[in-house]
């Protein structure tokens, strides 16, 4: 039923228009899988005025987010902090984890 040459196969059975929506396609993948893979740093400081490790607090506010309790702003409360079972600081250049234990739930 199919040939050895599966690309004349195609092109005969399917059209030569396949090939250009193929091509865009593999392209658009590409694209995709190469800015999926791209690490972001932060450029925000590691403290604030009063002391707080702010890059922690925007990892609990993403992890909490990722979790589907979303909390972009406000304190965060002992409720919240108990949410934290694990973190990653990738992307958040620490260099102090004063706040961490806040965090008694954390596990990894």
């Amino acid at each position: 039923m199919f040939s050895n040459n599966w690309a004349a196969h195609i092109l005969t059975h399917h059209g030569a228009g396949i090939l250009p929506v193929m091509k865009s396609l593999i392209l658009l993948m590409a694209v995709v899988l190469v800015g999926g893979c791209r690490t972001t740093s932060v450029s925000f400081p590691e403290h604030g005025p009063d002391g707080r490790n702010l890059r922690i607090e925007r990892a609990i506010r993403d992890y909490l987010g990722w979790l589907g309790h979303p909390k972009p702003t406000g304190e965060l409360t002992k409720t919240d902090y108990k949410k934290v079972v694990g973190l990653s600081f990738f992307t958040y250049q620490l260099t102090d984890l004063k706040g961490l234990e806040k965090c008694t739930q954390l596990k990894n």
